[in-house]
Protein backbone atom coordinates (compact mmCIF):
# COMPACT_ATOMS: atom_id res chain seq x y z
CA UNK A 1 0.00 0.00 0.00
CA UNK A 2 0.99 3.39 -0.74
CA UNK A 3 2.76 5.90 2.31
CA UNK A 4 0.29 8.55 1.15
CA UNK A 5 -2.66 6.38 1.22
CA UNK A 6 -1.56 4.64 4.45
CA UNK A 7 -1.35 8.54 5.89
CA UNK A 8 -4.59 9.82 4.51
CA UNK A 9 -6.42 6.14 5.95
CA UNK A 10 -4.81 6.42 9.11
CA UNK A 11 -5.81 10.15 9.51
CA UNK A 12 -9.16 9.76 8.33
CA UNK A 13 -9.08 11.51 4.60
CA UNK A 14 -10.79 10.63 2.10
CA UNK A 15 -8.89 11.02 -1.81
CA UNK A 16 -11.20 13.64 -2.46
CA UNK A 17 -10.84 15.37 0.61
CA UNK A 18 -7.12 15.30 0.03
CA UNK A 19 -7.35 16.46 -3.64
CA UNK A 20 -9.56 19.42 -2.23
CA UNK A 21 -6.11 19.93 0.12
CA UNK A 22 -3.66 19.95 -2.47
CA UNK A 23 -5.60 21.44 -5.06
CA UNK A 24 -5.40 19.17 -7.38
CA UNK A 25 -8.17 16.73 -9.03
CA UNK A 26 -9.13 13.04 -7.33
CA UNK A 27 -7.65 11.84 -10.01
CA UNK A 28 -4.14 13.39 -9.04
CA UNK A 29 -4.13 11.51 -5.63
CA UNK A 30 -5.04 8.45 -7.31
CA UNK A 31 -2.06 8.88 -9.81
CA UNK A 32 -0.18 10.09 -6.74
CA UNK A 33 -0.69 6.55 -4.48
CA UNK A 34 -0.11 4.49 -7.74
CA UNK A 35 3.23 5.70 -8.38
CA UNK A 36 4.17 5.74 -4.55
CA UNK A 37 3.27 1.77 -4.79
CA UNK A 38 5.49 1.64 -7.47
CA UNK A 39 8.57 3.98 -5.72
CA UNK A 40 7.97 6.06 -8.48
CA UNK A 41 6.64 9.02 -6.48
CA UNK A 42 8.77 12.20 -6.50
CA UNK A 43 9.84 14.01 -2.93
CA UNK A 44 8.10 17.09 -4.71
CA UNK A 45 4.40 14.66 -4.31
CA UNK A 46 5.68 13.45 -1.52
CA UNK A 47 5.68 16.71 0.04
CA UNK A 48 2.72 18.22 -1.46
CA UNK A 49 0.65 15.44 -0.05
CA UNK A 50 2.50 15.86 3.53
CA UNK A 51 2.21 19.47 3.36
CA UNK A 52 -1.95 18.63 2.40
CA UNK A 53 -2.28 16.20 5.01
CA UNK A 54 -0.93 18.96 7.86
CA UNK A 55 2.16 16.48 8.55
CA UNK A 56 5.54 16.46 7.54
CA UNK A 57 8.01 14.74 5.16
CA UNK A 58 11.01 12.72 6.78
CA UNK A 59 13.30 11.18 4.20
CA UNK A 60 15.89 8.08 5.29
CA UNK A 61 18.46 7.25 2.91
CA UNK A 62 20.28 3.73 3.63
CA UNK A 63 22.14 1.91 1.71
CA UNK A 64 23.13 -2.19 2.14
CA UNK A 65 26.19 -2.49 4.04
CA UNK A 66 27.73 -4.09 7.02
CA UNK A 67 27.26 -1.29 9.40
CA UNK A 68 27.75 -3.49 12.47
CA UNK A 69 31.04 -3.89 11.72
CA UNK A 70 32.11 0.09 11.38
CA UNK A 71 33.78 1.67 14.60
CA UNK A 72 31.80 4.52 16.37
CA UNK A 73 33.74 7.40 14.50
CA UNK A 74 32.86 5.28 10.97
CA UNK A 75 28.78 5.15 11.68
CA UNK A 76 28.27 8.65 13.06
CA UNK A 77 30.26 10.31 9.97
CA UNK A 78 28.39 8.13 8.19
CA UNK A 79 25.01 9.23 9.77
CA UNK A 80 26.04 13.06 9.22
CA UNK A 81 26.09 12.32 5.91
CA UNK A 82 22.77 10.30 5.75
CA UNK A 83 21.28 13.53 7.06
CA UNK A 84 23.20 16.16 4.93
CA UNK A 85 21.99 13.67 1.65
CA UNK A 86 18.43 13.74 2.84
CA UNK A 87 18.79 17.91 2.55
CA UNK A 88 20.36 17.23 -0.50
CA UNK A 89 17.39 15.73 -2.09
CA UNK A 90 15.21 18.65 -0.78
CA UNK A 91 17.24 21.61 -1.77
CA UNK A 92 20.20 20.71 -3.92
CA UNK A 93 21.27 24.41 -4.48
CA UNK A 94 21.17 25.59 -1.36
CA UNK A 95 23.31 22.32 0.11
CA UNK A 96 25.79 22.08 -2.80
CA UNK A 97 26.49 26.32 -2.83
CA UNK A 98 26.66 26.06 0.77
CA UNK A 99 29.56 23.53 0.72
CA UNK A 100 31.32 25.03 -2.64
CA UNK A 101 31.99 27.67 0.19
CA UNK A 102 33.54 25.62 2.62
CA UNK A 103 36.51 23.91 0.25
CA UNK A 104 38.70 26.56 0.72
CA UNK A 105 38.69 26.61 4.75
CA UNK A 106 39.01 23.06 4.49
CA UNK A 107 42.13 23.59 1.90
CA UNK A 108 43.86 25.96 4.49
CA UNK A 109 42.98 23.44 7.55
CA UNK A 110 44.01 20.24 5.77
CA UNK A 111 47.72 18.92 6.11
CA UNK A 112 48.50 16.07 3.69
CA UNK A 113 48.27 15.06 0.12
CA UNK A 114 45.58 12.32 0.53
CA UNK A 115 43.34 14.17 2.66
CA UNK A 116 44.03 17.21 -0.14
CA UNK A 117 43.11 14.87 -2.41
CA UNK A 118 39.80 14.29 -1.09
CA UNK A 119 39.15 17.74 -0.97
CA UNK A 120 39.57 18.76 -4.92
CA UNK A 121 37.52 15.16 -4.91
CA UNK A 122 34.57 17.06 -3.48
CA UNK A 123 35.37 20.15 -5.53
CA UNK A 124 34.87 18.19 -8.93
CA UNK A 125 31.91 16.91 -7.46
CA UNK A 126 30.25 20.34 -5.96
CA UNK A 127 31.30 21.64 -10.16
CA UNK A 128 29.48 19.00 -11.59
CA UNK A 129 25.90 19.91 -9.57
CA UNK A 130 24.73 16.19 -9.79
CA UNK A 131 22.83 15.63 -5.92
CA UNK A 132 22.91 12.07 -7.01
CA UNK A 133 26.60 11.57 -7.56
CA UNK A 134 27.12 13.20 -4.29
CA UNK A 135 25.27 11.31 -2.20
CA UNK A 136 26.39 8.33 -3.86
CA UNK A 137 30.05 9.33 -2.78
CA UNK A 138 28.74 10.49 0.85
CA UNK A 139 27.41 7.32 1.54
CA UNK A 140 29.84 4.87 -0.18
CA UNK A 141 30.78 1.86 2.36
CA UNK A 142 34.27 1.81 1.79
CA UNK A 143 37.27 2.92 3.78
CA UNK A 144 38.18 5.30 1.18
CA UNK A 145 35.02 6.59 1.90
CA UNK A 146 35.41 7.42 5.38
CA UNK A 147 38.11 8.98 4.59
CA UNK A 148 36.90 11.54 2.19
CA UNK A 149 33.95 12.27 4.68
CA UNK A 150 36.84 13.44 7.32
CA UNK A 151 37.22 15.84 5.29
CA UNK A 152 33.60 16.69 4.36
CA UNK A 153 32.47 20.35 3.30
CA UNK A 154 28.93 19.37 4.17
CA UNK A 155 29.61 19.24 8.11
CA UNK A 156 28.73 22.77 8.73
CA UNK A 157 25.49 22.18 6.87
CA UNK A 158 23.53 20.43 9.58
CA UNK A 159 21.73 21.90 12.58
CA UNK A 160 22.39 20.54 15.91
CA UNK A 161 19.20 19.08 15.78
CA UNK A 162 20.03 16.88 12.73
CA UNK A 163 23.36 16.26 14.39
CA UNK A 164 21.55 14.60 17.43
CA UNK A 165 19.56 12.80 15.29
CA UNK A 166 22.62 11.69 13.50
CA UNK A 167 24.40 10.90 16.55
CA UNK A 168 22.03 8.76 18.31
CA UNK A 169 21.21 6.55 15.19
CA UNK A 170 25.20 6.23 14.75
CA UNK A 171 25.34 4.84 18.29
CA UNK A 172 21.92 2.22 17.82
Amino acid sequence: MSRIRQARLRLGVSGRELARRAGVSPMTVVDWERSDERDAVSVTTLRRAADALGGELFIEIRLPQAEHAMRREQRRLLEYHRQVAAKLVLDPETVIRFAARRLDELRERTSGDVLRGYIDDWSVLLGLGDPAALVRVMLDPSEEAHDRRQVSPFYDALTDEDRRIAIARAAA
